[in-house]
């Protein structure tokens, strides 16, 4: 019995799942009983397939029948080339799961019959570039400016970049054994995405997606694997961090704000005033204090002198009374919006729940319930109409 599968999404799908649990096409036919010809017809969306030879393959390919017949084609992803890049090998499994989340956002936004508007800035080239720390600073107020964002802390970034600046921002558990911080690729058809390593400190997140947004910003066709191996970085790394200190923290605001501290300090400044200015601007200590080393409002090496002194950070933040952030959310609110939307109206299942959201059921109950009914009470939830007047 033939089903109703779309032939050239489930063949392209099947090929993609085949290559990455490297089994070639002739051991795919004879566990299949098919000729080679045969299977390779299928991976080109020339022959269809019945619902107990999708099982089948899906069996032999450990995927699930869903991702193989209802996941966006992967030609649409055909910009995702990460194999052979720097720590892409160690990282694999997270370049994968980064472009399956990337293909179920479009297949929501498909259903859902939505698909936002991208008003994506021209490419900023490093080609040509001499001072790196110049063209970073040039480039984060130029971004700063065009958002409307003034030059204060920025308190909600991952709202700002994935519904101002389009990212498409996921954590990836699969980078928690790594020494990977983020990926970043572009699709043309789809748009950038931006993979974080989901065991990170939520300041480190915050900069790590303040990174790979320069690598959209400056190289937007070029995947990108960000590795933390305490090394000199090449020119496009020592950009990307140039720009996030400087989108992170601009030269006036964080001026400024020291002189209000130093002023209410009576001109004395202290580790504790410093301690503050980073939970202010959301940054790390270190990230505080060498940029305020750059601008030339503190001493030259003054973090290396606290560090040699034992200083620790995270002890005078807890002394100070400053509370650990919540962990990054894993997954764009829109993204599970969209699953808990299409679940509502019936057009798709609990288990495509489960895959979408990629969780056990009882979380995706309670995801669902969450969104459903946000205040815990009969309050009206997320998709009350809302009368709209000329």
């Amino acid at each position: 019995m033939q089903a109703n599968f779309d032939p050239a999404r489930v063949g392209s799908n099947v090929a993609a799942a085949r290559k990455r649990a490297t089994i070639t096409q002739d051991a795919m036919a004879r566990a299949l009983n098919m000729s080679r010809p045969t299977y390779i017809a299928i991976e080109g969306g020339q022959r269809s397939l019945s619902a107990l030879e999708l099982a089948k393959i899906a069996e032999l390919l450990n995927v699930s029948v869903r991702e193989l017949a209802n996941l966006e084609s992967v030609d649409a992803f055909s910009a995702l080339r990460f194999r052979g890049l720097r720590g892409s090998d160690k990282g694999q499994p997270a370049v994968d799961e980064l472009e399956a989340f990337g293909r179920r956002y479009a297949t929501l936004e498909r259903l859902a019959g939505v698909r936002v508007t991208r008003r994506e800035p021209p490419v900023f080239p490093l080609e040509g570039v001499v001072n790196v720390e110049r063209a970073a600073d040039e480039l984060a107020a130029t971004e700063r400016l065009r958002l409307g964002l003034g030059d204060g802390p920025l308190p909600d970034l991952r709202g700002l970049l994935e519904e101002d600046a389009g990212l498409r921002i996921f954590g990836l558990t699969n980078l928690g054994t790594t020494r990977i911080a983020g990926v970043f690729a572009y699709s043309s058809d789809f748009g950038p995405l931006v993979g974080f390593n989901a065991a990170h400190d939520p300041r480190r997140v915050r900069w790590t997606l303040c990174h790979e947004y320069a690598h959209f910003l400056s190289e937007r066709y070029e995947a990108e694997v960000t590795i933390d191996d305490g090394g000199r970085r090449n020119r496009r790394e020592q950009f990307a961090d140039a720009f996030a200190a400087r989108f992170l923290m601009p030269s006036t605001g964080i001026s400024r704000r020291f002189s209000e501290l130093l002023n209410d300090a009576g001109g004395k400044m202290t580790v504790a005033h410093l301690v503050m200015l980073a939970q202010f601007f959301d940054v790390s200590f270190e990230a505080v204090t060498r940029r305020l080393e750059e601008i030339g409002r503190v001493g030259a090496g003054t973090f290396e002198m606290l560090r040699g002194r034992g200083f620790q950070a995270r002890k005078a933040e807890q002394a100070m009374g400053f509370e650990n952030r919540a962990p990054a959310d894993r997954l764009p609110f829109r993204y599970t919006y969209l699953v808990a939307t299409l679940y509502g109206r019936g057009e798709i299942s609990e288990g495509d729940v489960m895959d979408m959201l990629r969780t056990d059921r009882l979380s995706a109950r309670e995801l669902l319930q969450a969104i459903e009914d946000p205040a815990g009470t009969d309050a009206p939830g997320f998709d009350t109409p809302i009368e709209v007047t000329a």
